[in-house]
């Protein structure tokens, strides 16, 4: 009956489990059969001294022994593809079309909030306007007028952004988007009085071509008001598509005016 059992000796993997005492002791697991395992194992084992190491010597981590170099070279190829991907993302092309809607948006909000907004925006339209119209050649007047518009305009930015409380300056965005808004006024406001300065000196006539076209200067002060009076958050988007559009709208802004004088003529 003991010689019809069927015995399993196959090698544990911790020499532990084989201290803890003899299993299958009555069942003739001991015998000369496999003695004669044991010796095979042993002139194996002696021909390569390293495998017994393996078998024997360690706690059973068949994963990481045989597999580590597979772990990581998924890993670095998921940390590779992650990058590629990042770096796609970065160099995405914004469309045109994207440009132009965040353009339109500048232009549309303001009037959607014009009872509170016609002080400061309702003049910057009136002075391009006259200024297409009355303006065939600028002069030193015309600087000192455009420097007027300029000043106005980052008075009334500062007036607006003096308004908000500082509830406008706790989260790290916000607060970088009021230092930009600040910034922005700042400028504005020194420009403005050098423009006034420069036209009244009389002395600087190109420069004084350049700052007193309204084309120019009203063109941004129009496009940022909205930006700048907190309508819409200051975005990068916005500022490129003021840019972006630049030369096209100051050539149909130019073709209007010859074309509305050449009317009243």
């Amino acid at each position: 009956m003991f010689a019809l059992a069927h015995i399993n000796d196959g090698q544990q993997q911790r020499a532990a489990n084989l201290l803890r005492g003899e299993a299958d002791a009555v069942g003739g697991v001991h015998g000369l059969d496999h003695v004669g395992g044991k010796l095979a194992d042993f002139r194996r084992d002696a021909l390569d001294g390293l495998a017994s190491f393996a078998q024997d010597g360690m706690t059973a981590f068949d994963d990481v022994q045989n597999h580590g170099g597979t772990i990581l070279c998924a890993l670095w190829t998921r940390k590779a593809a992650c990058g590629r991907r990042r770096q796609k993302e970065d160099t995405r092309v914004v469309s045109l079309e994207t440009y132009w809607t965040h353009w339109l948006t500048l232009l549309v909000e303001p009037f959607r909030y014009f009872g509170q907004v016609w002080l400061g925006i309702l003049p910057l339209y009136v002075s391009l306007v006259l200024g297409e119209l009355y303006k065939k050649n600028v002069s030193f007047a015309h600087a000192v007028g455009n420097g007027f518009v300029m000043l106005w305009a980052g008075l009334n930015w500062g007036a607006r952004l003096s308004g908000f409380g500082w509830g406008s300056y706790m989260t790290q965005t916000s607060k970088g988007q009021m230092q930009i808004a600040w910034l922005v006024t700042a400028a504005t406001v020194a420009l403005g009085v050098f423009t006034i300065v420069l036209g009244f000196r009389k002395k600087d006539r190109t420069l004084c071509e350049v700052l007193g076209h309204t084309r120019f200067s009203c063109y941004f002060l129009i496009l940022l008001y909205p930006v700048q009076s907190r309508l819409l958050p200051w975005d990068g988007m916005y500022l490129v598509s003021v840019l972006v559009f630049a030369l096209p709208v100051w050539f149909v802004i130019y073709l209007l005016g010859r074309l509305v004088r050449a009317m009243i003529k």
